[in-house]
């Protein structure tokens, strides 16, 4: 799918994209707010200050995306991929990455992290304050990871 007959089916009021790519794709600034997108290709997308409130992202992939300046408060990432993704400066109110892989995750000065990370793999993640955090046990996690794609 493309970025406008994506855009057009958001704004006609289609709120669930499960399974679709849109990899590599410019949606800066886009107003997303609510959507479901489940098991979908997103990585090397730009998601620079786009509005993403409550939007689930379950399974999904987000390697070496850009969601600098973005509203993700109340978003649901469960098991999902955001390897190198760039989350600086992005609201992270009440989110949920159980089971997520933050591997090299940048979440420098993202604002007011709250939720859950029950499972999800820290592996040099870049905290809100600028710290490298690795969970001791998720060096093996990673490599168990690394083994399922």
């Amino acid at each position: 799918m493309n970025k406008e007959e994506f855009l057009k089916r958001y704004l006609v009021g289609e709120r669930v994209f499960n399974g679709i790519v849109l990899r590599g794709i410019d949606l800066s600034g886009a107003n997303l707010e609510r959507i479901i997108l489940n098991d979908v290709n997103l990585s090397n997308t730009n998601l620079v200050n786009a509005n993403l409130e409550s939007a689930d992202f379950s399974n999904t992939d987000f390697t070496n995306a850009n969601l600098s300046g973005a509203n993700l408060d109340y978003t649901k990432w469960c098991g999902s991929n955001l390897t190198n993704a760039n989350l600086t400066n992005a609201s992270l109110t009440s989110i949920i990455f159980d089971g997520a892989n933050l591997t090299g995750t940048n979440m420098t000065n993202a604002d007011n992290l709250t939720g859950s990370m029950k499972d999800a793999v820290l592996y040099n993640t870049i905290m809100p304050d600028g710290s490298v955090f690795t969970y001791p046990h998720h060096v093996f996690l990673r490599e168990m990871w690394e083994l399922k794609d």
